[in-house]
């Protein structure tokens, strides 16, 4: 028996090694190899559209939507329309990708795929 737990025990270490997390993060002045910067790696000027902030409204409203949906606020119906709404938001968006040849779109682009967001109904 105990050669068996040895074996398990030895085995165990093997496998994993003695891996500890890093306690301290990595504080030189360049990333590490691999890792990016924050910003836009498409645009080297660092100026950026701020994308990600519109896709994360759309995804929090599609998540407004279906807890509406769930607690009762909205019906079916109106989430139906609100989702076909935010997919024609996506579509446009990807549209507006494809026009400018990048991921990247312009300010009365981001205006108008704001505008279109902020049609769906007042609880959302």
């Amino acid at each position: 028996m105990k050669r068996l737990l040895m074996f398990a025990a030895s085995i165990y270490f093997a496998g994993t090694g003695w891996v500890w997390a890093q306690s301290n993060p990595l504080t030189s002045g360049k990333p590490a190899h691999g890792v990016q910067t924050q910003g836009n790696t498409a645009n080297p000027s660092g100026t950026s559209s701020n994308m990600h902030g519109f896709q994360m409204e759309v995804r929090l409203q599609m998540r407004q939507i279906q807890k509406d949906l769930k607690t009762g606020k909205i019906t079916s119906s109106q989430s139906k329309a609100a989702m076909l709404n935010l997919k024609n938001v996506r579509l446009q968006e990807l549209d507006y990708f494809k026009q400018n040849g990048n991921r990247e779109i312009s300010s009365a682009q981001k205006a108008q795929l704001e505008q279109m967001l902020n049609q769906n109904p007042g609880s959302i």
